[in-house]
């Protein structure tokens, strides 16, 4: 039923019912004298379904209005209502709100169009609950209403309504959020909560909602004029605060409940934080307890292994002492042996002594070498006490040497460098040629000392630095002919196959003393060994060789290769000793191109006698030296050259 066409007497009843007018009101009285005078009249049928806006206009047009306020707006929104004034949209007929008083149940009613079989209810009411009757401003007038001219009324069949036939759903009315979610496709979460914390307020509001918008509707429709007096204005206030009252105790109990749930869960967090914080500190405790555990096990690790090392290190200094003392007993075995090997050489050069006594050397060279000792023992018994016993003069000569020492020290394989190196020595004899016979004889023994000194140590593996020490030998015994005779005499004590000689041991001697003879090289553990003797006296064999080849500048060496072809006839001419293979092999490689320059054809035919016919007489001791010595031969019998040696040029 139309809101506008309920009967008079029904609304004025409920009104009456429901404590709103008093029938001792004259207003009540003027209401019903206004009905019996057919102004408002109770014929109107109950059952209408439909209501044109033009019709429902005609009638609040007709009907008086109470006089309750000369504006509705401003009571809507002092009560807290939005506005039910129907407003046409257009001019288009819309079907008129119907709003159903007579349901009282506490769920909220709304308006709702003309049916067929049954009522649609229209979304929730805004405000206090009420909804807004506005059929411009409806959610549901995009639904329920047609926009164009001419278009099908909607309508519902069993609940459900359509459009031109078609069934579409409408959502329950009492619940815009599900009218939302079937708009907008998707239900808002934040809105559906809202609603919720809503509707729990709002338990004893439906009722009155419903009938406050009934009598409202009724009022609205009336002209602002004929608003009934029977309607006071602090009524509607004190039920209105009435409800504020009961809504604000709703949300004291509802913020009591919260708080009372909120200290709950704020216990429930302040235990379970507690718990937290047991747990942690347990956990803490167990960490900190398996970390003591690590760490002692750790120690204990490091303690073993310390103790294993020092263990190890006690067995290490167990075995080393063992070892030390293994190795003293093996020196002392070593030293035995030692010892036992040279008395076995001393007799095995005793026996060859013996055997061949008479041809350890030539008379002349025998002459020769007597000669050069005497020259020796000169210089040992006169020339060194007489500098040692004259401070100033041992002064002087120790500077001396320390020119010579660093002038032969600098010399290389370039002829401008010989040069300066000789006259810088030649000037230094001078001088002490000036401070007596003594000075300049020690002088000519530190020259012979350094030369013969440093082909030793340079001279073991190769031949060339041999030659520039050979070019300043021979200018300096150009110019001072006492420096070959002390020189000479070095050689005769440093290597005795320069003169050559093999030197026999007398009946007296020791083997100590005999090797001592042979100039072998005495050590802290004894003397060096056969091995080491050999190359050293073929290094200082090498710088005899270089002299004999060498040709100074001017003049003529006055101890040329005539002393090479002596030489090679006397070493031919003994019996061959294990050294005897690598003395011949120095020869040939450091002055075999000029021996067979100046001597040709007998330097071949020498050759060829020392291939065939000395090469067999040698000692197996010297089997190296001998393979060596044969691979030269064979290579000159070949090509009938013997190439020249490294360093026999100058340097450019």
């Amino acid at each position: 039923m139309a809101a506008n066409s309920l009967p008079l007497s029904i609304i004025l009843g409920r009104s009456v019912s429901e404590g709103y007018i008093r029938t001792d009101d004259p207003q009540y009285k003027d209401l019903l004298s206004h009905r019996s005078n057919g102004r408002l009249t109770d014929d109107e049928d109950e059952e209408t379904t439909t209501t044109t806006p033009a019709t429902a206009h005609d009638t609040r047009q007709a009907t008086q209005r109470v006089p309750l306020s000369q504006n509705m707006a401003i009571y809507n929104h002092k009560i807290g209502l939005t506005s039910t004034t129907t407003r046409p949209h257009s001019n288009k007929p819309k079907p008129t709100s119907v709003i159903n008083v007579l349901n009282k149940s506490s769920s909220r009613r709304s308006l709702s169009q003309t049916v067929t079989n049954g009522g649609v209810t229209k979304p929730a009411a805004r405000g206090y609950g009420l909804t807004d009757f506005s059929s411009d401003e409806s959610d549901f007038s995009s639904d329920l209403s047609d926009s164009d001219e001419g278009a099908p009324s909607s309508t519902v069949t069993n609940g459900r309504p359509h459009r031109s036939g078609a069934p579409q759903y409408i959502p329950a009315a009492n619940n815009p959020a599900h009218y939302v979610a079937h708009i907008t496709g998707r239900m808002d979460p934040w809105e559906a909560k809202m609603q919720q914390i809503q509707d729990l307020g709002k338990d004893l509001q439906p009722e009155i909602a419903d009938r406050i918008a009934q009598d409202f509707d009724e009022i609205a429709r009336r002209p602002i004029d004929s608003t009934p007096g029977w309607i006071r204005d602090d009524d509607i206030i004190q039920k209105v605060k009435n409800l504020s009252l009961q809504s604000e105790s709703l949300k004291d109990k509802r913020k009591r409940e919260s708080e009372s749930k909120n200290q709950a869960t704020k216990q429930g967090i302040e235990s379970c934080l507690a718990q937290i914080k047991d747990e942690r500190e347990t956990a803490l405790r167990n960490l900190q307890e398996a970390a003591r555990k690590v760490q002692e096990e750790k120690d204990r690790i490091a303690k073993e292994a310390e103790d294993k090392r020092k263990a190890e290190v006690a067995m290490k200094e167990e075995q080393a002492k063992k070892a030390a003392e293994t190795a003293a007993a093996n020196a002392a075995a070593a030293a035995e042996a030692a010892e036992k090997a040279k008395k076995a050489a001393a007799e095995r050069a005793s026996l060859e002594s013996a055997k061949s006594s008479t041809v350890f050397a030539s008379e002349s060279a025998k002459l020769e070498r007597e000669n050069y000792l005497k020259v020796l023992e000169n210089i040992k018994s006169v020339v060194t006490p007489g500098i040692a016993g004259n401070l100033n003069l041992k002064k002087a000569c120790n500077a001396i040497r320390r020119d010579i020492v660093s002038a032969i020290g600098r010399v290389t394989n370039r002829q401008d460098e010989i040069m300066r190196v000789a006259t810088e020595i030649d000037a230094l004899l001078r001088n002490t040629m000036n401070m007596g016979e003594i000075p300049y004889y020690w002088a000519l023994n530190v020259i012979a000392k350094k030369l013969v000194k440093q082909s030793e140590t340079e001279c073991l593996v190769r031949s060339a630095p041999a030659f520039p020490l050979a070019h300043v030998a021979v200018l300096l015994f150009t110019t001072h002919a006492k420096f070959l005779e002390v020189l000479m005499a070095r050689f005769a004590k440093k290597c005795v196959y320069v003169t050559p000689i093999y030197v026999p041991k007398a009946p007296g001697d020791s083997a100590e003393e005999y090797m001592m003879k042979l100039a072998y090289k005495k050590k802290e553990s004894g003397f060096e060994t056969e091995a080491q003797y050999d190359a050293r006296q073929c290094a200082i064999f090498t710088l005899y060789c270089a002299i004999l080849q060498t040709k100074p500048p001017m003049g003529a060496n006055v101890h040329a290769m005539d002393n090479g072809w002596r030489w090679m006839a006397r070493i031919l001419n003994m019996p061959p000793r294990p050294i005897t293979p690598a003395l011949i092999q120095v020869f040939l490689e450091v002055c075999g191109n000029e021996f067979m320059r100046t001597y040709r054809n007998q330097a071949t035919k020498t050759l060829q006698l020392l291939m065939h016919k000395f090469i067999p007489l040698i000692p197996q001791q010297g089997i190296s030296g001998t393979v060596r010595l044969k691979t030269l031969l064979e290579q000159f019998l070949k090509t009938g050259n013997i190439p020249i040696a490294e360093g026999q040029q100058y340097d450019r």
